[in-house]
């Protein structure tokens, strides 16, 4: 939902000039509130957090911005002036290191035909090792059926983020599950990080990372699930404030900003 536009075009122009404006998904922007704030910004910014191909029409806006960021490094093939960057994370926690006998795990995402079986194997696991999972799917849509006996939840509106946040903030483990066509690192893995959280995650780039430790970070493949119960008995082991920070939003801001912290 976006305001009207005598609104948005209000807001914009009560301000002569900006240093920097950043838009997030820009394709969801009209392109005439794109060419506005492009007149009167020194440094335009936008960030596409998801795949360019799952929303083509941000091709077309490209050309208005002095920097182009996206989350997926596969993208760069499009073109080698696209500059790659991950998602972040807001909220910080302070991890368990008692292990988790008593272990609470959470997905919350989208419903995607892509992420079902990864789903439905992961759930079955946990429920025949009787560990905790909520599995919140949002869908406007109907979910199978198969997914609804598994005990998984629909949503059928979508929740503000900061409500999202104090939600995963009572869970141990939080299930990250890509979506066709993505290969980039999802939110899910930086709230791990920030929040001090296990993963589980069937996203097998983010050994590339350098927060990636084998005790918090569990990457699913075809066979390996009978080693998730082990892995969920062993404690978290916390992460060098010096990397943790590095994914932090305010580290996160300097950074697509291209923002010199050497003079501040």
């Amino acid at each position: 939902f976006l305001p009207s536009r005598k609104l948005m075009e209000g807001k914009i122009n009560s301000i002569p000039r900006f240093d920097y404006a950043l838009l997030i998904r820009a394709d969801i922007y009209p392109e005439y509130l794109i060419k506005i704030i492009r007149s009167k910004t020194e440094m335009f910014v936008a960030y596409q957090w998801d795949g360019l191909s799952k929303y083509p029409v941000i091709m077309n806006y490209i050309p208005y911005f002095d920097r182009f960021c996206i989350f997926d490094k596969d993208d760069i093939d499009c073109n080698c002036n696209y500059i790659p960057i991950t998602n972040f994370y807001i909220k910080e926690g302070v991890p368990n290191n008692n292990g988790f006998k008593k272990t609470k795990i959470l997905f919350f995402g989208g419903y995607y035909k892509s992420r079902r079986e990864d789903l439905k194997r992961i759930k079955n696991y946990l429920n025949e090792c009787q560990v905790d999972c909520d599995i919140l799917l949002y869908s406007k849509m109907s979910i199978p059926s198969d997914i609804i006996a598994l005990g998984i939840q629909r949503l059928d509106e979508p929740i503000q983020y900061a409500d999202y946040l104090e939600l995963a903030s009572g869970y141990d483990v939080f299930v990250d599950i890509t979506v066709e066509g993505h290969n980039g690192l999802s939110f899910r893995a930086f709230e791990a990080l920030g929040m001090s959280k296990k993963l589980i995650t069937t996203n097998s780039s983010i050994k590339e990372y350098d927060f990636y430790v084998e005790d918090n970070i569990f990457v699913v493949h075809s066979n390996n699930m009978d080693r998730l119960s082990s892995f969920l008995e062993k404690p978290y082991i916390p992460v060098a404030d010096n990397i943790r920070k590095k994914y932090s939003i305010s580290s996160w801001v300097n950074n697509i900003l291209n923002v010199d912290t050497s003079k501040q």
